[in-house]
């Protein structure tokens, strides 16, 4: 939380400060893991040092760290799992339990951590371990299944309900669910050639070409070392390769799913690196070369999202996935709409179409009188074709948390119709504040578009209404907020 609170991330403003921990432990659990793959095979700790070193400074596994996606704590679960497996096998088959444990957190967080499954099956025929006959082993699935209970009871009682589980798993069973006709996200990642072709062109994107050029030479050489010398840290980790790659056809090869392989390819890279070229630290050419590798990496991560304005080619000196983590101009935005609802609180709240919500309200308004704040007859209205998830940060959390009424232009016009703010006026609304976008980077897709806004700037112009700008962290016009 407080090395959160130096990069301004609050709970109640931003992100909140678990990405920040959980990239110091994915990293951390990866130099653990790359501990023991390395004992015994002339790479001690280096491996894990090494390995530890390319996430952190590695473009992909910044990426996922920066956005705070579910799949980043995701990773953390998986590295630490296994090697609790790993503990398990080499010192005390106790140390399952932990494993149970760890594994059930990550099955809560995210079901893409249930590739581990297969993996551990994996570790165990490389090592030709029989893990099955001990008591600990089934205490740690007895362990897993505890702490799934919110998922599993949840979708017990869902089924039971209404027939069908959770928006997931639904999916992956190919369950007709009314409420969830149009899945966007699932609409995206294609067909089985599509996921596969997607796979190999997110590692491009994700990581640099010097990453992406050792971790080719890694899987040759580890074959070559499987081939020669029966490696079977290679075996393991180019065996984990195939399982993920078969694992993103079936759940999709996204960018969120794909980074998972990140830590593996790192661990990879240095093995290949420490094992099979005998390169060490003490060696001065090699620690030049390894200092240059890993600034080269740093310099890749910083120049992709730290930089108002990359450097150089795409996918060459900066990557092409910080599409996603550039500055649009939505925090300007929320900048903006807090300073206006600041001490005010709704003095028109709808009536939600579930309770739930309806509750939330009542408890924000409560909040709100004890805070003594001012009601405010306000409508907020936006432009529908806006970047959705932004919208549903920025816009829908104040609807439904807060109560504040607020509508997409293409609602608003179909509701009045010709009357526009005149049909509001007469219940009582003085203020109306529009918000449309100017930059074409802030709106949907244009197969998802609706198109509305013309009609509400056509209209804001014939009143006069001059627009105030919002502008993006570079200084480039991000939104028109019109006030009438």
């Amino acid at each position: 939380y407080f090395i959160g609170k130096k990069f301004d991330y609050s709970p109640k403003q931003s992100i909140p400060p678990l990405p920040l921990v959980g990239g110091a432990a994915r990293v951390g659990a990866s130099g653990k893991r790359g501990f023991r793959l390395g004992e015994g095979e002339g790479g001690v700790s280096k491996v894990g040092i090494l390995a530890a070193s390319l996430l952190a400074v590695g473009s992909y596994h910044v990426w996922v760290g920066r956005v705070g996606l579910q799949d980043g704590v995701v990773i953390f679960f998986m590295l630490l799992t296994l090697w609790l497996v790993m503990k398990a096998r080499e010192d005390d088959p106790r140390w399952w339990w932990a494993a149970g444990a760890i594994l059930g957190l990550g099955v809560i967080t995210k079901y893409s951590i249930l590739i581990i499954a297969p993996v551990i099956l994996w570790y165990a025929l490389v090592y030709r371990w029989k893990f099955y006959g001990t008591r600990a082993f089934w205490w740690g699935c007895l362990i897993v299944f505890i702490v799934t209970t919110p998922s599993w009871l949840y979708n017990l009682k869902l089924y039971q309900a209404r027939g069908h589980f959770d928006f997931q798993i639904s999916a992956f069973l190919g369950q007709e669910v009314p409420e969830w006709s149009v899945r966007f996200g699932r609409s995206l990642i294609g067909g089985t050639k599509d996921r596969a072709v997607n796979f190999f062109r997110a590692l491009h994107q994700g990581n640099s070409p010097v990453f992406n050029g050792l971790a080719l030479a890694s899987v040759v050489g580890g074959l070559l070392a499987v081939w020669k010398r029966r490696d079977k840290t290679a075996l393991f980790l180019l065996g984990i390769l195939v399982l993920f790659f078969f694992w993103f056809l079936v759940i999709g090869s996204t960018y969120r799913f794909v980074v998972m392989v990140a830590p593996i390819l790192a661990l990879l890279i240095s093995h290949f690196i420490i094992a099979h070229y005998s390169l060490h630290f003490t060696h001065y050419l090699s620690l030049v070369t390894l200092s240059l590798f890993l600034f080269f990496e740093f310099f890749y991560s910083v120049n992709s999202f730290l930089r108002l304005q990359s450097l150089g080619p795409q996918n060459i000196t900066y990557a092409q996935i910080n599409e996603e983590t550039q500055n649009y101009g939505f925090n300007q935005l929320e900048a903006y709409l807090n300073k206006l609802l600041d001490g005010k609180m709704p003095k028109f709240v709808g009536t939600p179409e579930y309770q739930f919500i309806a509750e939330e309200q009542e408890k924000a308004i409560a909040r709100f009188k004890r805070e003594g704040r001012e009601p405010y007859p306000i409508l907020i209205i936006y432009e529908k074709d806006l970047n959705f998830l932004a919208t549903l940060w920025i816009f829908t959390r104040r609807l439904i948390y807060e109560g504040w009424p607020i509508i997409s232009d293409a609602e608003f016009v179909r509701l009045t119709g010709e009357e526009l703010d005149r049909f509001y006026r007469a219940q009582g609304v003085e203020k109306f504040v529009y918000i449309a976008s100017v930059n074409p980077r802030v709106i949907r897709p244009v197969f998802d578009r609706v198109g509305k806004s013309e009609v509400m700037r056509e209209y804001l112009n014939e009143k006069g209404v001059e627009p105030t700008v919002i502008r993006n962290r570079a200084g480039a016009e991000a939104f028109w907020v019109y006030e009438f």
